[in-house]
């Protein structure tokens, strides 16, 4: 896909969020995906930035994507509480189900998404990895549509082109969470066939 195939609207502030962030979303825009030589996923695609991070560790490049549900339902229902200084939560991006994707967190910044984790010895799983929440019930029934599914390995095999993510890294947060057990999203997602629709065209 060419840089002139890939789609995306204006950045602009949705209906209820302040004016006020366009700006911030501009420079979120500048600091977590300045690579004009990686076309963007061909997804809608907007920006509605989060007050919820912190820096990764000095020298850490994000090397895993934790796949999320929300457990509820509702995309910018699900932004507005992302962005709530208050919520103590992020994540990156959110996709919702018609397959737009809002980011809230740069890609070199730390989101508060992963909680207390562990991915094979490695301890705070959101000092090395970029969230992703998919709107969805997480009752095991609430389906995961294809524009959804489309949108969410799209953006995968966008950041595949910029950092090493290997797919035995891209990782549930039920695999992640720590103790074992203590959450059990994204119930019902196919994580196989995700990671076979993220792997790069020449990977």
């Amino acid at each position: 896909m060419t840089a002139t195939q890939s789609r995306r609207r204006p950045i602009r502030s949705p209906r209820g969020l302040p004016r006020a962030w366009r700006a911030a979303a501009w420079l979120a825009a500048f600091a977590g995906l300045a690579y004009p030589s990686v076309p963007m996923p061909e997804a809608t695609w907007r920006l509605a930035p989060s007050p919820n991070w912190d820096v990764r560790p000095f020298g850490v490049r994000p090397d895993t994507v934790v796949i999320h549900s929300t457990a509820a339902s509702g995309l910018w229902l699900n932004v507005r509480y992302l962005r709530k200084p208050a919520s103590q939560v992020s994540a990156h991006f959110v996709i919702g189900k018609d397959g737009q994707i809002v980011q809230l967190v740069g890609l070199g910044r730390r989101a508060w998404h992963a909680g207390v984790s562990d991915l094979r010895g490695r301890p705070d799983v959101n000092g090395f990895s970029i969230g992703i929440e998919l709107v969805n019930l997480n009752d095991g029934r609430d389906p995961y549509p294809e524009a959804q599914v489309r949108s969410t390995a799209a953006l995968i095999r966008w950041m595949r082109q910029i950092y090493d993510i290997p797919d035995r890294n891209i990782v549930t947060h039920a695999d992640v969470a720590r103790p074992p057990g203590r959450k059990s999203d994204p119930m019902g997602l196919d994580m196989r066939a995700l990671r076979r629709g993220s792997r790069p065209a020449d990977g």
